[in-house]
């Protein structure tokens, strides 16, 4: 394979900061609701929604906060070798473990599905949130990879991606 370059995506800050004031609306607006401003009245379920509102909004709102702050280095890389989604796991993920690309989409967002060696997936070093939301995909051999939050277009990180295992297959013909 002729050398190519490394492509490390960053996450978009603006993304971040859209998440960080919408949970600050929404913690004000529970707020509102909860202290009888919106609407006006005395009702306990007011109260109730309204503080499960608050609370909820709110930590929302630290979660947003924490990962605004911490936002540093690429969330996703692609190199010659293999491709790695920090959001998944630390470890670089071999082209030679990738069988297939494909694309899931549901009613919100789309995703890139590595299809991937089992047992590589399971020597994986999976962070909390991948533990979490995908232990069925795992099951099925599958890593998600969005470009939600990312500096770039689901279409582009799906091109990209695919152009990469292209040639590393190339290469090895």
């Amino acid at each position: 394979m002729k050398t190519a370059p490394t492509i490390e995506i960053e996450a978009s800050h603006m993304a971040a900061a859209l998440r960080l004031a919408g949970g600050l609306a929404a913690t004000a607006l529970f707020v509102a609701v909860a202290c009888h401003v919106i609407p006006p009245t005395d009702d306990v379920l007011d109260l109730m929604i309204g503080g499960v509102g608050t609370a909820a909004a709110l930590l929302w709102s630290l979660v947003a906060a924490w990962r605004l702050a911490t936002l540093r280095g690429p969330i996703v890389t692609i190199a010659p070798q293999g491709i790695r989604d920090r959001r998944i796991a630390g470890e670089m993920v071999p082209w030679s473990a990738v069988a297939d690309i494909s694309t899931r989409e549901d009613s919100r967002h789309k995703e890139m599905v590595l299809w991937v060696d089992p047992g590589l997936e399971r020597r994986l070093t999976r962070t909390w949130w991948a533990r979490l939301r995908c232990d069925a995909d795992r099951r099925r051999g599958e890593l998600c990879v969005t470009a939600m939050g990312l500096r770039t277009s689901h279409e582009t990180l799906l091109a990209t991606t695919r152009a990469y295992l292209e040639a590393w297959r190339e290469s090895r013909r």
